[in-house]
């Protein structure tokens, strides 16, 4: 009989998760699955001490916030159970990356999903799985009501973003990859991500994995807010790197200082305040996946 902690975030997405718990839960039932759910807010410490009892598996059901919080436990016990990721929020880049994409599908297929032991990102004391960012646009992930992202979706990212234009600003920073400062400068924003979809933008660091051993940083460098609003725009078609007010590099370690004010963001959650040391831990979370990154 294999036992499993069910993690669950009753009102990520439109709720979904909520009304799909009886579901999961009887799909494990019949997996001969016992099944433990726990409730976010998640309480690290609570889910600490069970996987120290044995626990077969890991489920995070809820957006990329909730499979943060869930990592930071994982990563934390020596020989952790897989993760295996339910998405059910508004922003699943994770679970994307992990050739995951319906909630529904998942559970019924257990058995049939692939080992992979992925990298983590780390910085300070906080370990992520997509992207640690800071400057413009990178607190919309928290400060969008929840009942707005239920209602309206991914919508609601964009509707904040449009509400926070009057408020575009740079920020200074230096940046250090590798012991090497690449930019000192003023920027709009900066993302250090280790998939290659961040924010539901496809392909946004095109050379990232999840496997190499390097995160991959990209720098939106000061300019004209036409000049940004047009490279925001090759974002979108996948031409962006070839602009020059966009600086790309793969690194192991980073190093960066600046305003202390400048918004900082975790895999949609708030981040701490700079300066920053990032760093990649190669190989540190395993996972269940139906395609490699």
């Amino acid at each position: 009989m294999r036992k499993a902690v069910l993690v669950y975030n009753p009102v990520a997405g439109t709720g979904k998760m909520a009304q799909y718990l009886d579901e999961a839960l009887h799909f494990l039932q019949k997996k001969q699955i016992i099944a433990m759910p726990l409730r976010t807010p998640l309480q690290e410490k609570l889910l600490f001490s069970l996987l120290a009892e044995g626990i077969d598996y890991v489920v995070a059901a809820g957006g990329d916030g909730t499979v943060h919080q869930v990592v930071n436990v994982l990563a934390r016990r020596p020989s952790p159970p897989p993760l295996v990721v339910l998405p059910a929020g508004t922003s699943n880049d994770f679970a994307y990356n992990l050739g995951l994409p319906s909630l529904e599908a998942v559970l019924p297929k257990l058995d049939l999903l692939q080992r992979l032991t992925l990298d983590l990102g780390l910085a300070g004391n906080r370990y992520f799985i997509n992207a640690a960012t800071g400057g413009l646009l990178t607190d919309i992930g928290y400060k969008v009501d929840q009942r707005l992202k239920n209602n309206l979706g991914r919508f609601a990212y964009y509707l904040q973003g449009l509400a926070d234009l009057p408020a575009f600003r740079t920020f200074p920073v230096e940046i250090a990859v590798d012991g090497k400062t690449v930019y000192n400068g003023e920027i709009f924003l900066f993302l250090i991500v280790n998939g290659r979809t961040v924010g539901s933008f496809k392909d946004l660091a095109p050379h990232a994995s999840t496997t190499d051993g390097l995160l991959d940083l990209l720098v939106f460098k000061r300019c004209s807010l036409p000049d940004f609003f047009q490279l925001a725009f090759k974002v979108l078609s996948g031409r962006h790197l070839d602009d020059p007010n966009l600086l790309y590099l793969q690194g192991a370690t980073f190093a960066i200082s600046g305003d202390g004010d400048i918004p900082t963001d975790l895999d949609g959650e708030k981040g701490a305040s700079l300066p920053w040391r990032v760093q990649i831990c190669h190989k540190k979370l395993t996972v269940l996946t139906s395609v490699k990154p």
